[in-house]
């Protein structure tokens, strides 16, 4: 982007916002040329704002701009004049513009969240959404220094740590904040140069909003004791926190990958793993599992992890806690589980025909398990836990099912046969895995427990000349290994 004349060199009004939003935009890396952006437009002055500067840097950037506009119908009339008001902004500029409404009471009422943390889910979900329709490489929103500001002293009011304080990122994933340096009176003075109006939102008047309370009554009163540089000071100090961020964000994330297993709905972390840890970054390690879970939720509060560390890091086997959005986390002996609540063993309880030389595909595990036969020259034993050979002449057609009560086989290496659910406690198998582990089942009988023991009954013998080889493998969504 070096090189690159994008403005007039003359003073003008308005200049202000230019210089900053291009520093953002070199200093974070936010754009190099040639992207597909999506805008975020309310209709308010800050995404009005945003539109008319990167409308006016598109051009030398090469930029390809797209409009999303989402009406979350709190406001009656004035939401869908808001949508109408978009339209023309964008037909004017000549910029695409899409708008979409949603019923975000009956949204915030169905997930059991407050409007406002609804609204900002849904956003961001429809925002993602229509970027991957049309392949757009960055999405812009407009969050500016003010909203950097309030949202500092808004989660100090509620007690956040350090992830909270750090405020507003300029960049997280697709998307980017190109105005997150400039103040709201440097807004309102570029929208006056390029003579441009904007709606105002009736809600944002009403003060039963902690974010409205603070921009309208306790931000004004800092100001009037201390002076405008108090916002400096602010913004200084999250910056200052965000560099602390970035660090401990890159110690934490490799400290998850050391100590967690992922799966579809679940996540397993191992305890004496986060006992080794500092306090901070397993607090971090705990958040990131619940942020993997519930990507576009909340960060877990303070108590929910104090109430982890108190009932589960240091409690017994068994003991659980739930967690907000339906999420459950659980000890299971040496592992600290995190599933959304969903009854893994009962996704699917009918039985599944597992022909030799077949494969079946278990969704819910992204797992597939196999059978063929092969000669006996070509077996060749090793610990995979996952790779079994049995005797070639049992009743066929194999099936695949899941656990049921009253379970019982011949573990191979112990004499007799034994409950099914016993041998679950003796392994120390999670509870939280036990019903959703596969079983191989020759008529009525359990030929493998996947991935832990085989049936003494099936194993391999010596005079046999051919073998069954049944083994499992981890599969992607695309089908790969």
């Amino acid at each position: 982007m070096s090189g690159v004349e994008v403005f007039d060199s003359g003073q003008m009004k308005g200049e202000i916002l230019e210089k900053k939003g291009l520093s953002a935009i070199q200093r974070y890396r936010m754009l190099e040329g040639g992207e597909r952006v999506l805008v975020a437009v309310s209709g308010g002055p800050d995404s009005l704002a945003l539109l008319a500067f990167l409308k006016k840097l598109s051009r030398g950037m090469a930029l390809e701009l797209s409009i999303y506009h989402l009406n979350h119908m709190l406001r009656g009339e004035e939401s869908l004049m808001d949508a109408r008001f978009v339209e023309d902004v964008g037909n004017k500029m000549g910029i695409p513009v899409v708008t979409e409404s949603v019923d975000v009471r009956s949204v915030a009422r169905e997930k059991g969240k407050s409007i406002e943390d609804a609204a900002h889910w849904l956003r961001r979900e429809k925002l993602e959404a229509h970027a991957r329709r049309i392949g757009a490489d960055r999405i812009a929103v407009g969050h500016t220094a003010d909203d950097q500001v309030e949202t500092f002293l808004m989660r100090a009011i509620k007690g956040a740590g350090l992830q909270g304080l750090a405020g507003i990122p300029p960049v997280s994933g697709m998307f980017v904040r190109p105005l997150i340096g400039v103040c709201r009176e440097e807004v309102l003075d570029y929208l006056a140069s390029m003579g441009l109006e904007w709606r105002l939102d009736s809600t944002n008047l009403e003060s039963s909003f902690l974010r409205n309370r603070l921009r309208l009554e306790v931000i004004p009163f800092l100001e009037r004791q201390f002076g405008r540089s108090f916002k400096r000071a602010i913004l200084r100090g999250v910056e200052s926190l965000q560099f602390d961020l970035d660090y401990l964000d890159k110690e934490s994330k490799e400290a998850f990958e050391r100590v967690s297993s992922v799966q579809e709905g679940r996540i397993s972390l191992d305890i004496n793993g986060l006992l080794e840890m500092h306090e901070s970054i397993r607090r971090r390690v705990l958040r990131e599992a619940w942020g993997k879970l519930m990507p576009c939720e909340n960060p877990l509060g303070w108590r929910h992890l104090r109430d982890i560390g108190r009932k589960l890091l240091e409690g017994r086997t068994g003991a659980s806690l739930d967690l907000p959005s339906g999420v459950v986390v659980s000890r299971e002996y040496e592992n600290l589980i995190f599933t959304t609540g969903r009854k893994e063993g009962e996704k699917s309880r009918e039985e599944m025909r597992l022909d030799v030389g077949e494969s079946v595909y278990l969704p819910h595990l992204k797992m597939e398990l196999t059978a063929q036969f092969i000669d006996r020259t070509n077996v060749i034993f090793n610990p995979d836990r996952f790779e079994e050979y049995i005797r070639p002449d049992i009743y066929l057609p194999l099936e695949v099912r899941f656990p049921r009560a009253g379970d019982r086989f011949c573990p191979l290496g112990l004499s007799g046969e034994k409950k099914l659910s016993d041998f679950f406690i003796d392994e120390k198998v999670p509870r939280s895995v036990r019903k959703s582990c596969p079983l191989v089942i020759s008529g009525e009988n359990i030929v493998w427990v996947v991935g832990y023991r085989l049936d003494d009954r099936f194993k391999l013998r010596d005079e046999d000349k051919r073998a069954i080889r049944l083994f499992a493998r981890q599969v992607n969504l695309n089908g790969g290994q």
